[in-house]
């Protein structure tokens, strides 16, 4: 799958019929149900990647206005580096901006700018760009900061709506 190809559909339901199109074409058929889980996916491991989508609901809080009505929208493609802690391959497609899975962190602030943020997780870190863009980057470094174990890619962030 190419992230170029399939980030077009972000703010999408699975039903959509380009959507649809571009799912069938690369022989994916689970078109997942909306399960009251914050999230489901659409898991390739075996290419190393996966899609996520979310509640509409959810979708519209944290990214915006959904781009037509659904159950589930497609909020994210999160593409695996050789080291990762969730057993699937090492995507093989091209990744943006001529980010490697082993560009450095000093390298992607070079080409993305100052993370948004920044958060720790076991060993690892997550560095986060919320517009790069129009796209939010999440990069996930293995300790030495020197390999992308994954890499995520989202719309843009918006802030979420104040409560009254």
């Amino acid at each position: 799958m190419k992230i170029n190809e399939v980030s077009k559909f972000f703010g999408l339901p699975t039903n959509n019929v380009e959507f649809d199109k571009l799912l069938t074409s690369y022989g994916i058929k689970q078109r997942p149900k909306y399960k009251q889980d914050p999230f489901e996916k659409i898991r390739c491991p075996q290419e190393g990647w996966s899609l996520e989508l979310v509640p509409q609901l959810g979708y519209e809080k944290w990214w915006g206005p959904a781009r037509e009505n659904g159950e589930l929208i497609f909020m994210a493609i999160r593409v695996y580096g050789e080291h990762n802690a969730d057993d699937y391959a090492p995507y093989a497609g091209e990744l943006p901006h001529g980010l490697t899975f082993a560009t450095t962190l000093q390298e992607a602030k070079a080409i993305l700018g100052t993370p948004t943020l920044n958060h720790e997780s076991d060993e690892n870190t997550v560095y986060m760009w919320y517009n790069f863009n129009g796209y939010s980057f999440w990069l996930c470094y293995l300790p030495s900061e020197k390999e992308i174990a994954f890499m995520t890619i989202k719309p843009k962030k918006i802030k979420p709506p104040v409560k009254s």
